[in-house]
């Protein structure tokens, strides 16, 4: 539009059930093809922590499924307790 050149770099994410970022906008679009919300969840849990990651928190609020009254949920996945880790570093 302007002529002005422009130089992308664009990466490869080799695994992306390890990105944060993509596993957040999974959920997301689940939910916004009206997925049950615990399942889409406990999905992305599963296959993070199947690739070999060390714990995931996937938290999701606002009305779900609908509900006139808005909550939050959590779920968590690990692969040893947390407090474990920190005690042997």
């Amino acid at each position: 539009m302007i002529g002005i050149p422009v130089q992308l770099n664009v990466e490869e994410i080799r695994k992306p059930e390890l990105d944060a970022q993509l596993v957040a906008e999974g959920v997301a679009q689940q939910l916004e093809k009206r997925i049950m919300y615990r399942r889409a969840m406990k999905r992305a849990v599963t296959n993070t922590m199947r690739l070999g990651a060390e714990g995931i928190k996937v938290n999701v609020g606002g009305r779900l499924n609908g509900a006139e009254i808005a909550r939050s949920e959590l779920v968590q996945g690990r692969s040893s307790a947390f407090a474990y880790l920190k005690s042997r570093h």
